[in-house]
């Protein structure tokens, strides 16, 4: 910038002297300097005009370079922290540290030209439990030198070598999920300590959620069959009834075979949650249950268990409609009077399983853990969890 200043310098204090020295022998000539000494003041402010225009086109090409890498890393280091935190759902350190790194080569940024982010495991860390950190940078280290070219930084510095650095960081964690919606209409009794092997809950027998309730991950890829039970009996293990949805603490219940075969086979739209009361559907419904579970069948079904991997293979999704989530009520409240008839019980978990398959009613599933939208909760034994970015520090 100094030497374009002296440039423009030179060049006013030579028009300056070739007009002071002009020949003045006419009056035409005289009456001419006041338009020459104008001519050149207009001079001098297009020269500084042009220098600060060119100031302020150095200033946007090279600071959009490092804003365009800037974007780029933090988009490489977002889906690098995410995919380190699926990979995190089970505690595997080592395993989340290779996602991130793999999914940060997956993606591209600028330096001399568009190249792929590379990370090393110095890049990522663990500073609470169940969140992974990761760092993409465009910087130099030792030999290596992955600064981001620019165009002309050495303008305005002239020790500059045309190069910056440039860094991003991402956050993601891992959190339970007690919340959501798509549930099934299906609601069996939580597990409890059945001293007697009668099948029902005595006042006596022990019965707590995360301890003889089903629970990750001590029950995943363990199979049950589930058996229909009429509204009208007791609750007795292994059997589920039907539910309607919204929750009675949350609106009117939609009653009837259409709604209750739709949402087999589709997602019903009301969040359902740890302690929300819902009603039983009264009458025997082994028709619709049949309809609907070939209905959910039909929409994948090449899907089938794994037992090598505790995996669903052959499915025509990533994520197979097949895997439900259902309501396990609590067993030491049972069925209470809702009236009218009506009976309704007490959510105390929503339990996820593939559907194997079924016989007319019955059903038989794996206790499986999948990742769902809902809201976070601090049950360690959730079947339910979500992977979501956090602020990173520089954004705290």
């Amino acid at each position: 910038m100094k030497k374009v200043w002296n440039v423009v310098v030179r060049f006013v204090e030579h028009r300056a002297g070739v007009m002071n020295h002009a020949p003045t022998r006419t009056v035409g000539v005289a009456f001419m300097r006041p338009v020459r000494n104008q001519r050149g003041a207009t001079l001098i402010m297009v020269a500084i005009s042009m220098v600060v225009i060119f100031g302020f086109a150095v200033l946007a090409i090279d600071v959009s370079m490092m804003l365009l890498a800037r974007t780029q890393l933090k988009n490489a280091a977002d889906s690098a922290a995410l995919a380190g935190a699926s990979a995190l759902v089970d505690g595997d350190a080592a395993a989340a540290t290779e996602q991130a790194i793999k999914f940060a080569g997956l993606n591209v940024a600028v330096q001399e030209t568009l190249s792929p982010v590379i990370i090393t495991p110095e890049d990522i860390t663990f500073p609470v439990e169940n969140t992974i950190q990761v760092r993409t940078h465009r910087t130099r280290i030792g030999e290596t030198d992955e600064r981001v070219s620019l165009f002309f930084l050495r303008v305005i510095n002239s020790a500059s070598d045309n190069k910056d650095s440039v860094t991003a960081t991402s956050r993601a964690s891992v959190s339970q999920v007690c919340a959501t919606d798509c549930v099934k209409p299906w609601a069996p009794s939580d597990r409890w300590d059945d001293t007697d092997s009668d099948g029902v809950y005595d006042t006596n027998e022990f019965y707590d959620p995360w301890l003889t309730g089903y629970r990750y991950p001590d029950d995943i890829g363990t199979q049950v069959t589930l058996k229909l039970r009429n509204s009208s009996k007791f609750p007795i293990a292994g059997w589920y009834y039907v539910i309607d949805y919204p929750p009675i603490n949350k609106g009117t219940p939609l009653t009837g075979a259409n709604w209750y075969r739709e949402w087999i086979g589709g997602c019903e739209p009301y969040i359902i949650e740890v302690g929300d009361n819902v009603q039983i559907e009264p009458g025997n419904m082994v028709g619709p249950t049949n309809q609907g579970l070939d209905s959910l069948i039909s929409l994948d079904p090449s899907a089938e268990w794994d037992a090598g991997t505790g995996k669903v293979i052959n499915s025509s999704f990533a994520v197979s409609p097949r895997i439900i989530r259902a309501c396990l009520f609590d067993p030491t409240i049972g069925l209470k009077d809702f009236g009218a008839g009506r009976k309704y019980m007490t959510i105390v978990k929503i339990m996820v399983l593939f559907i194997e398959g079924h016989s007319g009613g019955d059903l038989t599933g794996r206790f499986m853990r999948m990742a769902s939208q809902g809201e976070n909760c601090d049950d360690p034994g959730s079947f339910m969890y979500k992977v979501a970015l956090m602020p990173g520090p520089e954004e705290e």
